[in-house]
């Protein structure tokens, strides 16, 4: 759950109610509800990219931030690491 909050925190704080579009479009591509991101999060991030193209860097940095708040990770340790390899290694964590 704090994998989805990170993400819904992320969106709503950039696009506010607007990130309802983003959901509907995850659940049109995945069949899963959004507060199941962790399982598809692969998804979530090509989604983005086609949404935003270049300007979705903005939205993964943001989620990944949040994410290691949420899970009291440094992001500065995470390296090189993407929004979905992230979430992967944070949810196998758990």
């Amino acid at each position: 759950m704090r994998v989805f909050e990170a993400v819904d925190e992320s969106l709503k704080e950039a696009l506010g109610g607007v990130r309802d579009v983003v959901y509907f479009y995850f659940r049109l591509r995945t069949g899963l509800q959004a507060k199941d991101v962790a399982e598809r999060p692969e998804a979530l991030v090509a989604l983005l990219r086609d949404i935003f193209k270049a300007g979705a860097e903005i939205f993964e940095k943001r989620i990944m931030e949040k994410l290691c708040a949420k899970f009291g990770v440094d992001l500065g340790k995470v390296g090189g690491t993407d929004v979905a390899a992230l979430i992967k290694r944070l949810v196998a964590e758990r």
